[in-house]
């Protein structure tokens, strides 16, 4: 699902054919339903909630057959909760241009090799927030990469299984990065292959 194909007045079918869930909820606000605006508008503030779902790139089958991202933010302050992210073939939660929402109680499973983070953050840092999130790797792999200057505010995070905890690929500045209300650590001292667990 990407956050900016998401068009005022669809009905959402392409989103949910990806919501495995029963329960999936899409809600809108900001704006009323057949409101109109000038031809010279150019913003209009919408904020979208999408909430209880499912995402699995191998439709539980354990042969990889989606590709991309599981989710992508481009800008905007889009919050979500409640996700299961399995088996992407690139990162599980991608975000640029700004993004500045939320993921609240994420499950996130790598068990086939190859993909690429739990996290990717790219671009300027506008301190997305990240509340309980699990990220297990049978596989190794990198857990949260950030490109640029990107960051975030993560608490009660648990990683396990994964090669690298922290990658900072464009040494942007480790305090951009907070977790559990310190600036991220990455020291591992002797006898210590995780930092987050």
């Amino acid at each position: 699902m990407r956050v900016d194909d998401l068009m005022i007045g669809e009905t959402f079918n392409d989103v949910l054919t990806f919501v495995a869930s029963t329960t999936p909820e899409i809600s809108i606000g900001g704006i009323t339903a057949n409101q109109e605006f000038s031809p010279q508008t150019t913003d209009v503030s919408v904020t979208i909630s999408v909430n209880n779902f499912t995402f699995s790139a191998d439709d539980g089958s354990g042969a990889s057959d989606g590709s991309g991202d599981d989710v992508e933010f481009f800008g905007g302050t889009v919050a979500v909760s409640n996700m299961y992210l399995e088996n992407n073939d690139d990162d599980s939660i991608d975000w640029t241009e700004g993004w500045s929402g939320s993921v609240t109680n994420a499950y996130i499973s790598h068990t086939i090799p190859g993909f690429s983070t739990v996290f990717e953050g790219d671009k300027d840092n506008a301190n997305p927030t990240f509340t309980n999130i699990t990220a297990i790797s049978s596989v190794g792999g990198t857990g949260l990469q950030f490109k640029k200057e990107s960051g975030g505010t993560i608490t009660g995070l648990h990683l396990v299984g994964y090669d690298v905890d922290l990658d900072l690929k464009d040494s942007g500045a480790l305090s951009n990065v907070q977790i559990d209300g310190a600036t991220a650590d990455a020291t591992l001292y002797s006898g210590e292959t995780n930092k987050y667990k």
